[in-house]
């Protein structure tokens, strides 16, 4: 796969401040797990930041469906900076459902 086939990060920027914020590498020192950082989000954060996650983190997943999960996990560790390291691509989609969740 080159370049041409990845999404452009700039696309991105808020999902990126969001994963380098709450889901940095020490992240576990604040919290016990992912979802736990992705609530404690969504308590500190407004409606309209929650928003702005969940439809980048959308198209992120449906930017990078066809790709292989390695490839995904690449671009959201390393290119957006995450700090947890997903083992699936469900793992990831189901970020979206928490951020719906009623605060």
């Amino acid at each position: 796969m080159g370049n041409d086939d990845l999404p452009d990060m700039e696309n991105f920027q808020v999902l990126s401040a969001f994963l380098r914020s709450y889901l940095h590498q020490d992240f576990h020192l604040d919290y016990k797990t992912p979802e736990e950082a992705l609530r404690g989000f969504c308590k500190e954060s407004s409606a309209g930041e929650r928003d702005l996650v969940a439809m980048e983190l959308t198209i992120f997943v449906d930017a990078t469906r066809s790709m292989p999960f390695e490839t995904v996990r690449k671009i959201f560790c390393h290119k957006l900076g995450s700090g947890w390291y997903p083992e699936s691509r469900e793992q990831i989609a189901k970020m979206i459902g928490i951020l719906d969740e009623p605060v």
